[in-house]
């Protein structure tokens, strides 16, 4: 008896231009997962044309809103730093996520910056995640007389509840839909925080930006496309979602799908910033995602920036040693839509290059450019024949006592050499 069960191909192989695609749906099992076989690895495989582009430029969309900004002074604002818990609702569901508190001293009310992190692989790799990978950015919004909320989505850091944002267990067999999908639960979040801020008598809620870095710009994304009052910009960092390691992402065409479903709902501004160095969301990768997202009538800035000094993978662009790439490009972009702080002293974006330390071998030279562009309080030990760093840490005496006990684990005779 010929079996009538009927199989139907992936989806992101549907999407894929195949010409298979009109007869997909009728194929009977047996010829359909042959076909699904050999187009899951292109589901899997999706991977950039070689050379990479390393041309950098702006590109803005046609209704990219240009008012020209009278200039007006923001003064220098040394922040205050506190780590805390927010109690916020989401869903009907009680939970609490960590937060970093960076704000100015200021009377008055202030605009308000909500900034997220970015997709972890697996659970524990969301347990560590360490929100002073953000505090660059938290910083700089301060300096510019923000409220900046840095805060831990749900199921990362110590926040409470579960994560679910991770789009696939494996590539190839899930709905396209799902990389939207997973950004609405994460804008969840970001709405919850906003509704949390929005009481508070220094926040200005009339005033809101939304920063997000890799999945947290694409939700920072998502959130806008739910048009919230007070919302006026998104800034995003590399954003995207679904890469599986160096130069692989699931399915390019699912991850377009999401950007171009959030243009058609998006009116306010936002700012594009990635690297020609970027790894996982590539020039050419990048660019699509853009035009895909504009094409839908989003008013959006693309900002393409040349590789990091500090770090092989531009990927880290929103790190400390990005600054000099994202501050002067942010502070365009505020002045360009009207948005208050946007100029701030151009030399502020400078990040100190200390040379290393004497006797650390050639084989430490990236691991010492990686400490000096990284943020938190962080120390670099070195020994009679290795090293180790930290940074990121919320003192200095627990930067440098991780930093000696890393570099003891691989020589003797360690010291710390460099510490902030």
């Amino acid at each position: 008896m010929k079996s009538t069960e009927q199989a139907t191909l992936p989806e992101c192989c549907l999407l894929s231009g195949s010409v298979v695609q009109p007869a997909a749906k009728g194929m009977r099992t047996a010829s359909a997962l042959l076909i699904a076989s050999l187009c899951l690895g292109a589901c899997v495989m999706d991977r950039p044309q070689r050379p990479i582009d390393t041309h950098e430029y702006r590109l803005d969309s046609d209704n990219f809103p240009i008012r020209n900004s009278v200039e007006r002074s923001t003064p220098t604002i040394e922040p205050t730093i506190r780590e805390d818990r927010l109690a916020v609702m989401i869903e009907g569901l009680a939970e609490e996520l960590e937060i970093l508190l960076v704000t100015p001293p200021s009377a008055l009310p202030m605009p308000l910056a909500l900034i997220s992190h970015g997709i972890s692989a697996s659970d524990q790799a969301a347990g560590n995640m360490n929100l002073r990978r953000l505090l660059p950015v938290a910083e700089n919004f301060a300096h510019r007389g923000y409220f900046a909320v840095v805060f831990a989505r749900r199921g990362y850091g110590s926040s409470t509840g579960t994560v679910g944002d991770r789009p696939y267990k494996w590539c190839g067999f899930w709905p396209s839909e799902v990389y939207a999908h997973a950004a609405r639960e994460s804008a969840k979040d970001y709405e919850a925080v906003m509704r949390a801020m929005l009481p508070l008598p220094e926040v200005d809620g009339s005033r809101i930006v939304a920063v997000g870095h890799s999945g947290g710009g694409l939700a920072a994304l998502a959130f806008a496309a739910q048009r919230h009052p007070g919302l006026i910009a998104v800034v995003n960092f590399a954003g995207g979602t679904g890469a599986t390691g160096n130069y692989s992402i699931c399915s390019a065409t699912a991850l377009r799908r999401a950007f171009s479903d959030f243009g058609r709902m998006v009116q306010n501004p936002s700012l594009w910033l990635y690297s020609t160095a970027d790894r996982y969301f590539w020039p050419s990768l990048a660019r699509r995602n853009f035009d895909a997202y504009v094409a839908g009538g989003a008013p959006a800035r693309l900002e393409m920036v040349g590789p990091l000094w500090s770090h092989p993978d531009g990927h880290q662009i929103h790190a400390l040693g990005g600054r000099e790439f994202w501050q002067p490009r942010i502070s365009a972009f505020l002045r360009d839509i009207d948005a208050p702080g946007w100029q701030l002293d151009p030399t502020s974006a400078s990040v100190p290059r200390p040379p290393p330390p004497d006797g650390l071998p050639q084989s430490g030279q990236q691991a010492w450019l990686e400490y000096t562009g990284s943020s938190g309080h962080k120390a670099f030990a070195l020994g009679v024949n290795g090293w180790g760093w930290i940074a990121r840490q919320s003192s200095a005496r627990e930067a440098e006592n991780i930093a000696l006990a890393t570099c003891r684990e691989y020589t003797e005779k360690c010291q710390v050499v460099a510490a902030d």
